[in-house]
């Protein structure tokens, strides 16, 4: 019984951790793979994945100037796999994610992301 008088302590101290004050938002590098846009198209051309989707975008450099950029999503409807890539005005290209089964929420109306 002894241990059981910490326990309100403890699970305070847990709550505070998962208060909205510890969920704020910030920066990261993670590795990716990036390379002339050629190569990068190619690999994604290799899984049967065709552009769906492009998008204009803005991306920060290491400097922390924007520079305009471009956002591609490749698709093999076939296989449901599907490649986001990032094609930067330096003429490189950058593979953001992969994966499968990709939904088109314009379909599903009312679906909260």
């Amino acid at each position: 019984m002894k241990n059981l008088k910490w326990m309100p302590a403890i699970l305070l101290g847990l709550l505070y951790n998962c208060s909205p004050v510890a969920a704020e938002n910030y920066y990261t590098a993670k590795p990716v793979i990036c390379g002339p846009v050629k190569d990068i198209i190619d690999t994604s051309k290799q899984f049967g994945e065709l552009p769906l989707l492009k998008g204009e975008g803005i991306t920060m450099n290491r400097n922390g100037a924007y520079t305009p950029s471009q956002y591609v999503i490749g698709l093999n409807e076939e296989t449901g796999t599907w490649t986001l890539i990032e094609v930067l005005s330096t003429g490189q290209a950058c593979v953001l994610g992969t994966g499968t089964k990709l939904e088109i929420y314009n379909k599903k109306r009312g679906i909260a992301l």
